[in-house]
């Protein structure tokens, strides 16, 4: 995760009570981006590592009290990204046997607990395990806040951007990546899939893509393939795909929204998430 520091010159200003902020926590650390709700527009964008003389709980609570992030007029979003998730329809969830349908493609343990979120656009459930002493310890600090999974919006996010093509003609691949894993969703007239993989090499990153463009029949002259996330586009990983597939590109800025100057010093695929949630 790349260390940024953006504020405008209002930001965190307690007269200004539309300021609403979505934090993404990963692995890595903390991010965040700040959004003015009256005036449309992007106002400050954070991200900080994890520091190895704190442990994480330490970290978050450092950090929100610098930045003074629990003030009372404050609209919140905390989304927690990791790999173990599970989408499944809905037509076949259910609440009570949330721990059961888990296990069947995830284990996870006692320090940790399930969350779900309705994606009602595709009829499905994305259940999701994040460690228990985090979760509390946001759901104190932001008791308000709403709580998802990264990959609900990156799902969310991806269909809007679908019916927004009017010059689509072919598949399209969606991948977000994280700092360990990747998800991927591909569409051909409907979803035809979501996994997640997890990655450490170039080489693992390049496999799991030109398999899914193997296994579903894509063709790698016409498929579109979007990226967000946490990677450079100069990385071996873009370099090496680049050789198999030829329409790939990365998350812009939506255009909805208004940005402090500042936000052009960015990648702003690096950050999709929070600026898209």
């Amino acid at each position: 995760m790349k260390e940024v520091r953006i504020k405008s010159k209002d930001f965190f200003d307690p007269d200004i009570e539309k300021l609403s902020f979505s934090i993404l926590i990963n692995k890595d650390g903390l991010s965040y981006s700040v959004f003015n709700e009256d005036e449309n527009q992007f106002i400050g964008l954070i991200s900080n590592n994890f520091k190895t003389k704190l442990d994480n709980i330490a970290f978050f609570k450092s950090i929100i009290d610098k930045d003074k992030l629990n003030h009372s007029g404050f609209n919140s979003k905390i989304i927690f990204s990791g790999f173990k998730k599970s989408i499944v329809p809905k037509s076949i969830f259910q609440k009570e046997k949330i721990s059961h349908i888990f296990k069947l493609t995830h284990f996870y343990t006692e320090d940790e607990i399930l969350l779900y979120d309705e994606i009602d656009a595709i009829d499905a459930v994305i259940i999701y395990a994040v460690g228990k002493n985090e979760y509390e310890f946001f759901k104190n600090h932001f008791p308000n806040a709403k709580i998802s999974c990264d990959a609900s919006v990156f799902v969310e996010n991806s269909l809007l951007k679908l019916r927004n093509d009017e010059n689509l003609s072919d598949s399209k691949i969606f991948v977000n990546i994280a700092p360990d894993f990747f998800d991927v969703i591909v569409f051909n007239d409907e979803l035809k899939l979501f996994n997640s993989f997890k990655y450490k090499s170039a080489n693992d990153f390049l496999y799991h893509l030109v398999n899914i463009f193997n296994q579903l029949r894509l063709k790698p002259d016409t498929t579109q393939v979007e990226i967000g996330g946490f990677i450079d586009p100069a990385d071996i990983s873009i370099i090496n795909l680049r050789k198999f597939i030829a329409n790939i590109y990365f998350s812009s800025l939506s255009r909805k929204y208004k940005y402090y100057y500042r936000f052009q010093e960015i990648l702003p695929h690096y950050f999709s998430i929070i600026l898209n949630s």
